[in-house]
């Protein structure tokens, strides 16, 4: 908890907020933000626990009402020390039940609370990339189960955080400026939607900045194995090994690879004998890509642009193949913009293949008991999936800023139909149950034939993890 300092309250009398709400919607996070603008007195929840408690929950066993009360009674005292002193407070705490609440609000008169909630699919995959919390997975269903959201005559009012923590700061003080005096009462505020995302390109600013953030940790990971890649001339990375059989000979071909990232397969392309154009809308990853092939001496064009307008960034160019590997499409709300920015990069004749995630995959998330479900959309949506986080996939020391981030999936015929409406045969189609990365790192493990792949341990053959697709452009 923050030390007592001096305040400037929001009303004239100290003003005492609770944000609520259950594990990993964000409430320690929003609550420091507004202790931090506001001068308010901050407090944890989490740190009242006693060894029992934390105990009990390091075993993923739930805590009994019994056991709830002396922490309760707690908060509520340390409430009304600070009420007493003339401080104005904010708190973390879940707050889960109307009984609960109603022990935090003896301690002071007009305690409110901001009730943060996020279906559970978000929540889920929030927690399970949280590290060093008591809390453990299996309890957050039980947390849902056990809600008891704000009733009518409670003070206070309830927010979707699929946004990011500074923007429901924002609103949360904006709400509490509006008020003369701890009396309105509950009011439910609308989940986010972003329905111009897609028509504006909010998305582009949104998903720039993401990977503009990951670059450099990106390229100083080991699961891009940069150092192997520079070991010899003869490297590739794991991704493209896996496609090779796809990709046929490329010597002497023009190839141009879309989404690029850190051209780890970009500077493998090109080792396999292909004159090579590297497109990315991050500048960032496209100075580590630029980097990658000076350090390996190899000649690879590097272009900064949105993929959506990749034809007029590459000057009308033609190219035989156009490559796109693993985690592309989804940063894309249309896949019928994706497929009017592709085709016409290609010669008569030339080649698409594009390995990427399973829209089976991008549909599941792992549930508390270690199950898959489809949570998530299969197909493609107007309104992206709107992420809020500060990790990545790859494995790295690097401390990373909080990125919202904005994402579609694509169903398999959408993805196959926007191909062939634009003159393109299919060549080939694979579905693969492997992924160059952990989705779900407690159920996967290593491909026993594809190094750099990994599979669920149990029963594999559940789940396509990614596809292929080779189409061919008309003559």
């Amino acid at each position: 908890m923050t030390t007592p300092s001096s305040t400037t309250p929001l009303h004239d009398r100290p003003h005492h907020i609770v944000v609520m709400g259950v594990s990993a919607s964000g409430k320690s996070t929003v609550a420091e933000l507004i202790a931090e603008r506001t001068g308010w007195v901050y407090a944890d929840a989490d740190d009242f626990h006693g060894p029992e408690n934390i105990a009990k929950m390091n075993s993923g066993e739930s805590l009994t009402d019994a056991d709830r009360q002396p922490w309760l009674e707690a908060l509520a005292a340390w409430i009304r020390e600070q009420d007493e002193a003339g401080r104005s407070t904010v708190m973390a705490c879940s707050a889960l039940k109307r009984r609960y609440r109603d022990v935090l609000r003896s301690g002071a008169p007009g305690v409110e609370f901001v009730h943060l909630t996020a279906p559970f699919a978000v929540l889920r995959a929030r927690i399970a990339g949280r590290v060093g919390h008591f809390m453990p997975q299996s309890l957050l269903r039980s947390q849902v189960d056990q809600l008891e959201p704000l009733e009518a005559d409670e003070d206070g009012f309830t927010l979707d955080v699929r946004r990011a923590p500074e923007d429901v700061t924002d609103v949360v003080l904006a709400k509490l400026g509006e008020r003369s005096a701890p009396t309105t009462r509950f009011r439910e505020e609308p989940a986010p939607t972003v329905p111009d995302s897609a028509d504006t390109g909010a998305f582009l600013d949104v998903n720039r900045s993401l990977w503009d953030s990951r670059a450099h940790a990106h390229a100083s990971s080991p699961d891009y194995e940069v150092e192997r890649l520079l070991s010899g001339p003869d490297q590739l990375s794991r991704v493209v090994e896996f496609d090779r059989p796809f990709l046929g000979d490329l010597t002497g071909l023009d190839v141009v690879h879309l989404q690029c990232h850190i051209g780890t397969d970009t500077l493998s392309l090109a080792r396999l004998g292909a004159r090579v154009t590297g497109l990315d809308f991050s500048g960032r990853s496209i100075e580590e890509a630029r980097a990658l092939a000076d350090r390996a001496g190899v000649d690879v064009e590097y272009v900064e642009s949105d993929v959506l307008v990749a034809p007029q960034a590459l000057g009308e160019r033609r190219f035989d193949l156009v490559y796109t590997g693993i985690g592309a499409i989804c940063w894309l709300p249309s896949i019928e913009a994706w497929a009017d920015a592709v085709v016409p990069l290609l010669r008569p004749g030339g080649r698409v293949v594009i390995r990427d995630v399973h829209p089976m995959l991008g549909a599941l998330l792992d549930t508390v008991d270690g199950h898959l479900a489809a949570e998530m959309p299969y197909f493609e949506t107007r309104e992206p999936v709107v992420w809020d986080d500060d990790s990545t996939y790859a494995d790295t020391d690097v401390r990373l800023p909080r990125r919202t981030s904005h994402e579609w999936n694509h169903g398999l015929g959408e993805i196959v139909t926007a191909l062939l409406s634009r003159g393109m045969e299919l060549t080939a189609l694979a579905e693969h149950d492997s992924a160059p990365w952990r989705p779900f790192p407690t159920l996967m493990a290593p491909h026993p034939d594809h190094p750099g792949e990994y599979r669920l341990a149990e029963r594999p053959s559940r789940v396509a993890m990614t596809f292929t697709i080779a189409a061919r452009l008309r003559d």
